[in-house]
């Protein structure tokens, strides 16, 4: 499985390596969000103000909740539907631009904003059911998990088949039915590495912010911690980029048995073997 890991690591930091725009979506993804998140500071404020034994304060609190998931949701999703469009484009030996995926994800928006709905209000039903003290935590834990699951195709199901949220959640289920394997796995494996990469970088600045702390040098605080959000931006680009490619390549293969890079295809049909009845 590590080995494989290694493999599937190499595949997309590569793909991303000779498309470096690419890292463009998920770093106007990531700007989204933080407005958004600032944007939503005082309604989520003005609503927890009224207490939580307040029915009227807890409605109020659970429609801002909606409408922060899903206005993250369908920013993101613009985003990430742009980077698949032009990742199955490089796949298949186009050279997409930046342009070429937003466009592509805007004639999708009924798509994205179906979907959005639906994961907002799955969203604030497994966040009601983890305030409610009479349902185990465990429980919401494996409904997330399971919901996880049955979605990880759904992205690229509405990029490539241009589906409904209903049939986007079906399709993605059933390429997971169909070819059971290791691709969350192997999506989290991706994750680990992501972190391993990273992990140098943060052993060098936590020495580099020692030796400032111990010279007292605000300047040289500064600058090691500048260097250390600039890293962690990077990381957090990288990683987004590519688990996105990531999943392409599985969604592509499991699919159509379609494994563009030859060297590759053992990987891929270890990662994605028939189940065993």
């Amino acid at each position: 499985m590590l080995e494989n890991s290694w493999r599937f690591s190499k595949l997309s930091y590569g793909l991303i390596w000779k498309n470096k725009e690419l890292l463009i979506f998920p770093l106007l993804s990531g700007i989204a969000e933080i407005f958004i998140l600032a944007s939503f500071i005082i309604p989520f404020f003005l609503t927890l103000q009224g207490g939580t034994g307040n029915i009227l304060a807890s409605a109020g609190f659970y429609i801002v909740l909606f409408i922060f998931y899903f206005v993250t949701n369908a920013i993101v999703l613009i985003f990430n539907t742009g980077l698949i469009a032009c990742v199955f484009k490089i796949l298949h030996g186009y050279n997409p631009s930046l342009g070429y995926g937003l466009s592509f994800a805007f004639k999708r928006l009924p798509q994205i904003i179906s979907w959005s709905i639906l994961s907002a209000v799955i969203s604030v039903i497994l966040n009601a059911l983890e305030k409610n003290e009479t349902i185990s935590s465990l429980v919401t834990g494996i409904l997330g998990v399971t919901w996880s699951a049955i979605t990880y195709f759904v992205v690229p199901v509405i990029v490539m088949n241009g589906l409904g949220p209903i049939g986007a959640i079906k399709r993605s289920g059933e390429t997971l039915r169909s070819t059971w394997g290791k691709a969350l796995i192997g999506n989290f494996s991706l994750k680990i590495i992501g972190f391993l990469l990273l992990l140098p970088v943060l052993i060098l600045l936590g020495i580099g912010l020692f030796f400032a702390i111990n010279a007292g040098s605000p300047v040289g605080i500064g600058v090691v911690a500048g260097l250390g959000v600039l890293a962690f931006i990077v990381d957090y680009l990288l990683t987004e980029a590519v688990n996105s490619v990531f999943k392409c390549y599985l969604f592509v293969y499991a699919t159509d048995r379609e494994v563009l890079d030859e060297g590759y295809t053992e990987a891929f049909a270890d990662a994605f073997c028939p189940k065993r009845r």
